[in-house]
């Protein structure tokens, strides 16, 4: 995954390893907030508790890095290709059900079903 370039942010490919986002259990009740455990870009330089927040519909799945300092907070869009995001949603989703995500029920099924239905609507798409 790597950081989106913007207009006011050149983040110059500055990449993130899924494997530093810790699929355990979501920090928020309602959303898929998962924290990261990796090197930030020098524009978060003095933020810290950084997560992955994910927004998932059935026809798109948006990230963003979120870092914190007080009570401000700094922000990046992350690209994904297909695989990181099911890399990091599969795990995360792996015992649905079962009480682990960290999310209310109510939520855990809405994500979980439009997480289903991208992965479906993903595979149309490759076909």
């Amino acid at each position: 995954m790597q950081l989106h370039d913007t207009m006011f942010d050149q983040y110059n490919g500055f990449a993130i390893n899924t494997e530093n986002i810790l699929c355990a259990a979501s920090l928020c009740k309602d959303r898929v907030v998962l924290p990261y455990t990796g090197d930030l870009p020098p524009q978060f330089d003095g933020y810290c508790t950084p997560e992955v927040r994910m927004v998932v519909k059935p026809g798109d799945v948006r990230l963003q890095l979120v870092a914190y300092q007080g009570k401000s907070s700094v922000r990046a869009i992350l690209d994904a290709d297909h695989k990181e995001i099911v890399d990091v949603l599969d795990k995360f989703f792996q015992d649905v059900g079962c009480g682990t995500t960290g999310l209310s029920p109510f939520w855990e099924g809405t994500w979980f079903a439009h997480y289903i239905d991208w992965k479906r609507l993903q595979q149309k798409v490759a076909a």
